[in-house]
C-alpha cells in the first residue's frame, strides 16, 4: 500500500528541482529558476508520460538560428507549460518521426503544449513526425521563419492561441484530422506570407480571427474543409483571404466576415477546386469577393459589401443564387422589384464570363428578412461604407 501511495504521489506531483543548460529530462519536471543557455540545446525530454512546467520562468539561448529551448523526441504524452521561450532556432521541438517507423499502430502521440509565451525564434512551434498533439493557449510572437510549423503531425489541434509572425504563421503538414479554432492569427507588418494547411484528412478552421497575411489560408490537396465564423482582415494590404489550391474540393465556406480598406484583394479564390459552397458569408470592400474559375460550386446568400461591378467573377460554371451585391441593388443600377419581394427582377451578370446570379437581392442578408424595404429608401449600410470604405489604388 506504501509503495501505492509513493507512486500516486510523484506522479501527481513533479518533481521540482534546479536544472541546467543541455541536461536530458526523463520524469516529471517543475523549474525553479530562469536558464540563459549557450549550448546548442535547451532542455531535452525523451521519456513517456513527462510534464515540464517552467513555472513562469524563462529558457533562453544565445545560439539563435541552432538548438531548441525544448526539445522532446520519440516520446508519448509529454506536456511542455507556462515557459517563456525565446532566443533560439525553435522555441518547442517534437520529433517522434523513427516512432513512427518502428511502431506506426501502438504510437500515440499525445504531446500537449499549453499555455507557454514563445518569441524571436526562427519557429515558435516545430512538430516532426509527431501525431496527435495539441497546441493550447500558448502566444508566439515575432517568429521569423513559422510560428507553428508542422510535417507529417497527423491529428492536430490548435486552440485558442495568440500568434504574430514575421514569416508565415502557420505552415501545416497534417496526415489525419486538423483543428484550427479560436486563434488570433497576425501577419505583422510583413504581411508577406501564408497559412499554409497542407494534405490533411479533414479540416475545421473556425472562431479565428485571421489579419495582415498574404493568403489568410491556402489549402492544399484537403477534401471537405470546413471554413465557419472567422474574421479575415486586410488593413492597408494585398492579399487572398483563402485560396483554394489543387485538390481541394467539396469545402464549406460558411458565416465568415472579409474586410479590407484596400483595393486588390480577394475574398475567396476558387483555382482549381471544385463543388464547394460559399454560403452566408460578408465580404466588405474588396476588389473580388468570390472568383470561381473552377465548376460545380454553390455561392449563395452572401453579402457583397463591393462598390464594383467586379465583385464577382466567374469563369466556370458555378451556381450563383440568392446573394445581395452593394452596386446591383437599385433602379438606377439595373434592379427593379417590381413585385416588392426584395429580389431583383432580372438576374446580375457576373464579371469574367456569361453566368449570373439568377435571383439577387435587393436587401443585404434580404433572405432573412419577412419585411418589405419602401420603394427610394436608402441603405444606410451602403451609404457608410461608401464613405468610410473608398477603396485605396495599391501604392497611393
Amino acid at each position: 500500500m506504501k509503495a501505492y501511495s509513493l507512486l500516486i504521489i510523484l506522479l501527481l506531483f513533479p518533481t521540482v528541482m534546479a536544472v541546467e543548460c543541455g541536461e536530458w529530462i526523463y520524469e516529471s519536471t517543475v523549474l525553479t529558476e530562469d536558464l540563459y543557455c549557450d549550448s546548442h540545446q535547451g532542455l531535452i525530454i525523451n521519456a513517456d508520460n513527462v510534464v515540464l512546467d517552467c513555472d513562469g520562468h524563462r529558457i533562453s539561448n544565445s545560439f539563435y538560428h541552432d538548438g531548441a529551448n525544448v526539445h522532446v523526441f520519440d516520446s508519448t504524452d509529454v506536456t511542455i507549460k507556462n515557459c517563456v521561450l525565446n532566443g533560439t532556432h525553435v522555441g518547442v521541438q517534437i520529433d517522434a518521426f523513427a516512432l513512427t517507423l518502428i511502431n506506426p499502430i501502438d504510437y500515440l502521440g499525445l504531446n500537449k503544449i499549453i499555455n507557454n509565451t514563445i518569441h524571436n525564434t526562427d519557429y515558435g512551434i516545430f512538430i516532426f513526425g509527431a501525431k496527435n498533439n495539441t497546441i493550447t493557449n500558448n502566444t508566439v510572437w515575432n517568429t521569423i521563419l513559422s510560428a507553428i510549423d508542422t510535417s507529417e503531425a497527423g491529428n492536430l489541434n490548435i486552440t485558442g492561441n495568440k500568434i504574430y509572425s514575421r514569416g508565415e504563421p502557420l505552415d501545416i503538414g497534417a496526415s489525419g484530422n486538423l483543428i484550427i479554432k479560436d486563434n488570433n492569427i497576425d501577419g505583422g507588418e510583413a504581411g508577406a506570407f501564408s497559412n499554409l494547411i497542407n494534405s490533411a484528412e479533414s479540416l475545421l478552421f473556425t472562431n479565428n480571427i485571421v489579419k495582415n497575411v498574404g493568403e489568410l489560408i491556402f489549402i492544399n490537396e484537403i477534401e471537405g474543409a470546413i471554413i465557419v465564423n472567422n474574421t479575415f482582415l486586410f488593413i492597408d494590404r494585398l492579399g487572398t483571404g483563402i485560396y483554394f489550391a489543387s485538390g481541394s474540393n467539396n469545402a464549406l465556406v460558411h458565416n465568415n466576415v472579409f474586410y479590407t480598406n484596400y483595393y486588390g484583394v480577394w475574398g475567396v479564390n476558387l483555382l482549381p477546386s471544385t463543388n464547394s459552397n460559399i454560403s452566408n458569408n460578408n465580404f466588405t470592400g474588396m476588389s473580388r469577393g468570390v472568383q470561381a474559375f473552377t465548376s460545380g460550386h454553390v455561392i449563395e446568400h452572401n453579402n457583397f459589401w463591393v462598390t464594383t461591378d467586379k465583385a464577382s467573377e466567374d469563369n466556370g460554371n458555378s451556381t450563383w443564387r440568392n446573394n445581395y451585391y452593394l452596386a446591383y441593388d437599385e433602379e438606377e443600377e439595373g434592379c427593379y422589384d417590381s413585385d416588392q419581394n426584395l429580389v431583383c427582377d432580372d438576374p446580375y451578370p457576373l464579371y469574367g464570363g456569361d453566368n449570373h446570379d439568377t435571383k439577387p437581392y435587393n436587401q443585404p442578408s434580404g433572405w432573412l428578412k419577412n419585411f418589405k424595404r419602401p420603394s427610394g429608401s436608402p441603405i444606410l449600410m451602403k451609404k457608410i461604407l461608401t464613405i468610410a470604405l473608398e477603396p485605396q489604388e495599391a501604392g497611393a
